[in-house]
């Protein structure tokens, strides 16, 4: 069942960004830029309906999700029977978690807005990037930048999970040991080896 849902938001976000591929193009006097080359009403109907896909919905179901889980998280009842000091150390857990939980909700809501606003500023105004280039520079960097601040968020998460969570820590801290301790000894191998051959060709 899992799968087959990953499947299907996989099939729903190719397909809804498919056509970005018949309507991005480079102007002849920007070849650097990419942008939409003629924004017909077709196509401010498909970027309306990105933003809505891609940001709006995802963005109500993990409030929504997140606040009821969090909502569950203060109002679980503790078994009477622990102790106090195991009962304030699931509480501080419990707060943790709740920020964590916060923290991964607001930082995508909040990384991926600037995109999709710039998104609907252009099927709104129905103005490309090389227009806004011409008409006012601030708002061109700012709806560039944009692009950059949402594209963010792939480098934010694995960082919240690593700030959040001992055990991805903990992992992590093994695997740059290992390959600490890998490269040492590769070092140390290739000394012998030139050590070993200096040997040789002193003695030949």
């Amino acid at each position: 069942m899992l799968v087959s849902i990953e499947v299907l938001i996989w099939l729903t976000a190719a397909s809804i960004n498919s056509p970005f591929i018949s309507y991005i193009g480079v102007h002849p006097e920007d070849t650097v830029l990419c942008d939409i080359l003629n924004i017909t009403t077709p196509i401010c109907a498909h970027l309306f309906l990105l933003v809505l896909v891609c940001y709006i919905i995802p963005a109500i179901i993990i409030a929504f999700f997140y606040w009821r889980i969090i909502l569950y998280q203060k109002s679980y009842i503790r078994p009477r029977q622990i102790s106090n000091q195991q009962r304030l150390q699931q509480q501080a857990q419990s707060r943790k978690f709740i920020q964590m939980l916060a923290t991964i909700a607001s930082s995508f809501i909040l990384a991926s807005w600037p995109m999709f606003a710039t998104l609907t500023g252009i099927a709104i105004t129905r103005k490309s990037f090389i227009q806004l280039q011409r008409d006012n520079l601030v708002i061109y960097f700012l709806s560039f930048f944009s692009l950059l601040a949402t594209t963010s968020i792939t480098v934010i998460n694995p960082l919240l999970y690593i700030r959040f969570d001992r055990n991805i820590r903990q992992q992590l801290l093994k695997a740059i040991q290992l390959l600490h301790f890998t490269g040492m000894n590769s070092d140390h191998q290739s000394t012998m080896v030139i050590s070993v051959s200096n040997r040789i060709s002193n003695q030949s």
